[in-house]
């Protein structure tokens, strides 16, 4: 495993392992973003998808072999650690991990913004999914992944696509997105 700088979007000045987590085990979310509306969050993910689509299949074609065993890594933590805090963390890793190695200093900044926007967003669904849309979104980050390892950029575009979709068609099924402000629950 090869060291590198912490995953971006990480807001702590507590060391961050090489897989992306947190060394005391606390979230490695950002504290509390700003609520969004349904709207703003919505905006922010058609965003994240314009964009979002790039990286993967710039990852496809040229991640390095430490790269992408970094992120096979985080996909067998993920497949192997239940919903919960440290799922939720291994996953922010492993997006910025392949928005990283899959952008420009430019691009892979504003995804680390609208990843931070949404972070809160990402964790409410996850722990109000319980397992119900765990199996789905792991197979979706080996899809990506395998498209990567495959170098196949059209693979690796739809497979980011198709799970930026389902995750927020996974928020909206887990019927929390209202809070009592009429904002959506996305406080981390």
């Amino acid at each position: 495993m090869v060291d590198r700088a912490p995953p971006r979007g990480h807001n702590s000045h507590m060391p961050i392992a090489p897989n992306g987590v947190r060394q005391d085990n606390a979230p490695a979310f950002a504290p509390d973003p700003p609520p969004l509306t349904r709207a703003e969050l919505i905006e922010v993910y058609e965003i994240w998808k314009l964009l979002g689509r790039w990286p993967p299949p710039r990852a496809a074609a040229t991640a390095r072999r430490e790269q992408v065993l970094e992120a096979v890594e985080l996909v067998a933590l993920m497949r192997a650690e239940p919903v919960g805090s440290r799922w939720a963390d291994y996953n922010m890793a492993f997006h910025g991990l392949i928005e990283d190695f899959g952008s420009g200093p430019r691009l892979a900044a504003i995804l680390t913004e609208l990843r931070g926007l949404a972070s809160g967003f990402v964790r409410e669904s996850i722990l109000a999914s319980a397992d119900q849309r765990l199996d789905e979104a792991n197979s979706e980050h080996e899809d990506i992944l395998r498209a990567v390892i495959a170098g196949d950029a059209e693979a690796a575009a739809d497979a980011a696509l198709r799970h930026l979709d389902s995750s927020l068609r996974g928020y909206s099924r887990s019927g929390r997105d209202r809070g009592p402000t009429g904002r959506a629950n996305v406080a981390g």
